[in-house]
C-alpha cells in the first residue's frame, strides 16, 4: 500500500529525542491534532475519528500527518 500524499517523515534529530511509532494527524474538519499508530495508518481502508469534534475520515483526507520513526 502507498503512503497517503499528505505524510510528512520528520529526519533523525538528536540521540536523545524519543521516536516511535506515533504519528500526529491533524484533522481536516476542525484543524485539530491527535495521535494515531504509524501501523494503524497503513491499513488499507483505515478510517480515522477525530476525538475533538468526531469527524471520521481516510488518512489521505487528513489536513496534515508528521511522523518521526
Amino acid at each position: 500500500m502507498s503512503e497517503p500524499d499528505n505524510i510528512e517523515f520528520l529526519d533523525r534529530g538528536a540521540w536523545w529525542e524519543k521516536r516511535g511509532n506515533t504519528s500526529w494527524v491533524r484533522c481536516g474538519t476542525c484543524a485539530g491534532w491527535f495521535h494515531v499508530a504509524l501501523a494503524m495508518l497503513r491499513l488499507p481502508g483505515m478510517r480515522l475519528h477525530c476525538p475533538g469534534c468526531g469527524a471520521d475520515f481516510l488518512p489521505a483526507d487528513a489536513g496534515r500527518i508528521v511522523v518521526s520513526e
